[in-house]
C-alpha cells in the first residue's frame, strides 16, 4: 500500500511539474473557437492566449490583432487575408509577422500612419476566406491583400471539426496537450468522407470563391499574393496560372513570391514544409511593401 501511495505521488507530482513548466514557458494557452455555418469557424472574441510562448491577442472581432474600430480620415489601412501563414499562431510574434511589417515598412514610406487587419484562421480555405469576407466586409480597407499558400489551392471549405482546436477553456495546459495530441492522430488517421468532391473539383470551387469576392470588392484596390510551399509548388504549378488569371481578370494586382523564397535554404524561411519562419515573413515583406506602397499611390482614399 506504502509502494502504492509513494507511486501516486511521484506521478502527482511529474505532472504538476509539466504544467508549472508549461505556465512557466507559457505554452499550451490556446484561443479557443466556436463554429460558424457560413464560413466553418472563427476565434471566440476577446481573448489573450499563447500557444508557444508568444503571446497575442484576439481583438473584438475575433481576429487576431488590435480591436478593429472606424478607421480614422488620415488613417490607411491594409486587410490581409489568409490562413495560418497569415495568422502566424504561436510561432511569429506580432511585430514579425507581415501582416504587421508591411504595415510598418508602407508607413516609413508614405509617412502617414497604416494599419493592418488580419483576416485569417489556422486551417481556412479559400472558400472560408471568401465567405467570411461576404459576411462581415472589408474592414473598410484602402487595400487588400490575399494570401494564397499552395497548400491552400485545393483545400476545400473546412469546418471546426476537422482540426483538434478547443471550443472550451481546457483545465489545465497539460491537458490541453494531450487532448491536441490525441485528436491529431484521429484525425490523420481519420478518412476523408466517400462524398468528398475531387481535388480539380475543390480547386475550380476555390477559383470561383475568389472571383466572387474579387468581384465584390471591386473600388479597391486588391492584390493577390501566391505562396509556394518549402520544396516551391510541385505537381500545382499550373495552378499559379488559374490564380493568376482570375485575379487580372478581376483588376487585382499578383504577385508569385517563389522567386523571392526559393534557393534559399541556408536561410530557414520555413519553419516546416509549409508555415513561414520569422525570416521567412521579413522576405515576404520586403516583396510585397513596393506593391503595396504603388497600390496605394494610385488610389483615392477610401471612403465610409
Amino acid at each position: 500500500m506504502l509502494n502504492v501511495l509513494l507511486s501516486a505521488a511521484v506521478f502527482g507530482s511529474a505532472l504538476a511539474a509539466i504544467e508549472l513548466a508549461l505556465r512557466w514557458c507559457d505554452w499550451a494557452d490556446p484561443p479557443i473557437f466556436c463554429g460558424d455555418p457560413r464560413y466553418g469557424y472563427l476565434m471566440r472574441p476577446h481573448q489573450s492566449v499563447s500557444t508557444r510562448g508568444r503571446r497575442f491577442r484576439i481583438n473584438n472581432v475575433g481576429l487576431r490583432g488590435e480591436d478593429v474600430s472606424t478607421r480614422c480620415e488620415s488613417e490607411r489601412r491594409l486587410v490581409f487575408v489568409g490562413d495560418s501563414n497569415t495568422y502566424g499562431g504561436g510561432r511569429i510574434a506580432d511585430d514579425e509577422l507581415f501582416v504587421n511589417r508591411i504595415a510598418r515598412g508602407v508607413s516609413e514610406v508614405r509617412r502617414q500612419r497604416v494599419s493592418s487587419v488580419n483576416v485569417a484562421a489556422p486551417g481556412w480555405g479559400v472558400q472560408n476566406m471568401a465567405a467570411f469576407i461576404a459576411v462581415n466586409g472589408a474592414f473598410e480597407a484602402d487595400a487588400l491583400i490575399w494570401i494564397v499558400p499552395s497548400a491552400d489551392f485545393r483545400r476545400p471549405l473546412t469546418s471546426l471539426h476537422e482540426f483538434a482546436f478547443p471550443e472550451e477553456r481546457p483545465r489545465s495546459r497539460l491537458m490541453y496537450v494531450v487532448r491536441s495530441w490525441a485528436r491529431a492522430r484521429q484525425t490523420r488517421r481519420r478518412p476523408w468522407p466517400g462524398n468528398r468532391p475531387a481535388p480539380e473539383d475543390i480547386l475550380s470551387a476555390n477559383i470561383d470563391a475568389l472571383g466572387d469576392a474579387l468581384r465584390r470588392l471591386s473600388g479597391i484596390p486588391l492584390l493577390v499574393v501566391v505562396l509556394p510551399g518549402e520544396h516551391g509548388y510541385g505537381r500545382l504549378a499550373n495552378d499559379v496560372t488559374r490564380f493568376k488569371s482570375v485575379a487580372q481578370t478581376h483588376g487585382a494586382s499578383f504577385a508569385e513570391l517563389a522567386p523571392v523564397l526559393q534557393g534559399r535554404r541556408e536561410e530557414r524561411l520555413f519553419d516546416d514544409r509549409v508555415h513561414l519562419s520569422a525570416r521567412g515573413h521579413a522576405v515576404v515583406t520586403d516583396a510585397v511593401i513596393p506593391v503595396v506602397v504603388q497600390m496605394l499611390s494610385r488610389s483615392a482614399p477610401a471612403q465610409g
